[in-house]
């Protein structure tokens, strides 16, 4: 699985769009002074939406090319590379 997202990583990096309407829905109930984690974060889209709304964001992939050119694009989110069950 991980070799596949690695193969991929420029194709989930250029999607776009942010699920606005998941974050206007939820974001509301959280206080804003949480960290949060994005568990399976691609290239951090959902990651950099929580931005404005959270004290911190920290984000996790599988896929270490996808983390590494995430966190090049987004350096105020933390990036983690690895399985979300070993974190």
């Amino acid at each position: 699985m991980k070799t596949i997202f690695d193969q991929h990583a420029d194709y989930w990096l250029a999607k776009t769009g942010i699920p606005h309407k998941l974050n206007d829905l939820l974001i509301p109930y959280f206080d804003k002074n949480l960290t949060v984690m994005d568990l399976g974060c691609g290239g951090g889209r959902l990651s950099v939406s929580f931005l404005p709304h959270f004290s911190k964001v920290c984000a996790i992939d599988i896929s270490n090319d996808l983390v590494e050119k995430a966190a090049k694009q987004h350096p105020e989110v933390e990036f983690l590379c690895g399985d979300f069950q070993s974190q």
